[in-house]
């Protein structure tokens, strides 16, 4: 069954914790994928930080002038953020 996580603090993820296709004599099953390995991991966060870093450029071509002051004010709500995983 899908859960819904997060749905306690407004934002919300679907997580489908399997799929169905079409098995034997054309009869729906349920097939539950194995958790992903540590290189599957890595694969994902490497692509991620290439899209993130290619997002940021493109930002800053468009934007090459941000006031200072813009970024520090930034740089200390980033510092703000909690460290620690949501529940």
């Amino acid at each position: 069954m899908p859960v819904l996580h997060g749905a306690q603090d407004g934002r919300h993820s679907w997580l489908p914790d399997g799929v169905f296709h079409t098995g034997e004599g054309g009869r729906l099953q349920f097939h539950r994928p194995s958790p992903p390995t540590d290189q599957d991991v890595e694969r994902l966060l490497l692509r991620i930080e290439q899209r993130v870093r290619a997002a940021v450029a493109q930002y800053e071509e468009e934007y090459p002038e941000d006031d200072a002051r813009v970024v520090a004010a930034s740089q200390l709500e980033a510092s703000r953020a909690p460290c620690t995983p949501s529940r």
